[in-house]
């Protein structure tokens, strides 16, 4: 009976375990004892799909691969019956991001997203990850994921139907499965409902011409983002000046 390993995919799987591994070639067998061995030591069932296919989850590793070309992956259909194909699968370490440029966006306008961080690699697996509790998450691959060096990738944040809660999230997965949890956070900002003011009260001492401090005023979304550039919106305000205590104490600016 002719059996082989042919392909894996992906070709890449974080060392700390958990990436599904599709495995292509032929003479596999519908068997209860059908296994994957990774690296010659390291065992786990195989899901039979059909004698082309079946699938493994890979195991926790101590370590990443020493070569670019990984360890071999073989499939055993019983015991003394394995592949002997040497077909390689590299383990790597899960990605970490340090920061994000820009850190935020419009959610009805797709902008490139430059990620700084480590353990980044070129793979065609690549994938980044738009999340927020209470948000389906927003995942892009190819060719919306770059990679740039083993330091920086950059990730395109596409259009979304609505604004991200906070906190919101980016992270990137080199496997396109183990993601990083690095906990950067990445705003997706919405349209302006109210105003925002920074400081929300100011105080200054009784003068015939009194220094007026500075006073910010932003406009803010649902879910109290600066929207900051992405309105260009024109507003009106009133402020009230009115005196607090006796003369020569303070006196309260209120907008």
């Amino acid at each position: 009976m002719l059996y082989a390993v042919i392909r894996v995919y992906p070709v890449v799987a974080d060392m700390n375990g958990g990436t599904l591994i599709q495995v292509t070639g032929e003479g596999f067998t519908s068997m209860s004892s059908l296994q994957c061995i990774f690296a010659g030591e390291y065992y786990g069932p195989a899901t039979y799909f059909n004698s082309t296919t079946v699938r493994c989850v890979a195991p926790a590793v101590s370590g990443t691969s020493e070569s670019c070309g990984g360890e071999s992956l073989e499939v055993a259909l019983y015991p003394g019956l394995t592949t002997k194909n040497s077909i390689g699968l590299r383990r790597i370490s899960t990605p970490a991001i340090l920061s994000l440029e820009p850190a935020k966006g419009f959610y009805t306008e797709g902008q490139w997203v430059t990620v700084r961080g480590y353990g980044f690699l070129s793979a065609t697996t690549l994938a980044c990850r738009f999340l927020a509790v209470g948000r389906a998450p927003v995942t892009v691959r190819l060719p919306h994921v770059r990679a740039i060096s083993g330091t920086e990738m950059q990730c395109y944040q596409p259009p979304v139907p609505r604004p991200f809660p906070v906190p919101s999230y980016l992270e990137v997965a080199i496997d396109g499965q183990i993601y990083s949890q690095s906990l950067i956070r990445y705003d997706i900002v919405g349209l302006p409902t109210s105003l925002e003011l920074d400081p929300l009260t100011l105080r200054l001492s009784a003068a015939a011409r009194p220094l007026l401090p500075p006073l910010r005023v932003y406009t803010i979304d649902e879910f109290q983002h600066r929207v900051l550039q992405y309105d260009v919106g024109t507003y009106v305000g009133n402020v009230t000046v009115y005196p607090e205590g006796q003369p020569g104490q303070l006196v309260r600016i209120d907008s």
